[in-house]
């Protein structure tokens, strides 16, 4: 959003009347990311895979536009980064798995993928996840 303001001004260059301002709205993202969904969920609890699926949208008010690439860049709740893709020349948004990927039972993880277009754009989107026992045995007691 940018303010602009316009002083009108008389003969003598004074400024008369009140000072008009406009706000002019410019999209500066040509590009965006939605709906980030792992395991078909939005930011799910519990998840017993060990290499989770994701899929997310690619958004334009622009016509003809595809994706090119995309990176997807996992951390765990230290921050530690446990994955990088590095950037992948490929168009694919849905159900897209990382097979290297090994998660750690009942942990946090942070998402972020970022995607580029055919005009070269980029855009990122966030979101998390945690998993579940991942098939570990449940131990218990009676209380």
């Amino acid at each position: 959003v940018f303010l602009i303001e316009k002083v009108y001004y008389n003969d003598n260059r004074k400024a008369i009347g009140e000072t008009l301002k406009e706000e002019w709205r410019y999209e500066m993202e040509k590009l965006k990311l939605g709906n980030l969904l792992i395991e078909h969920q939005k930011s799910p609890l519990g998840i017993d895979c060990e290499s989770p699926r994701f899929c997310w949208e690619l958004l334009s008010k622009e016509k003809n536009v595809v994706q090119t690439a995309y990176q997807i860049i996992i951390r765990d709740e230290q921050e530690k980064i446990v994955c990088d893709t590095g950037k992948i020349n490929d168009d694919k948004s849905i159900e897209v798995e990382i097979t290297e990927l090994k998660l750690i039972p009942v942990m946090q993880y942070q998402v972020l993928v970022k995607a580029w277009d055919n005009s070269g754009n980029a855009a990122e989107i966030e979101g998390r996840f945690e998993t579940g026992k991942l098939g570990g045995s449940w131990v218990a007691r009676w209380i």
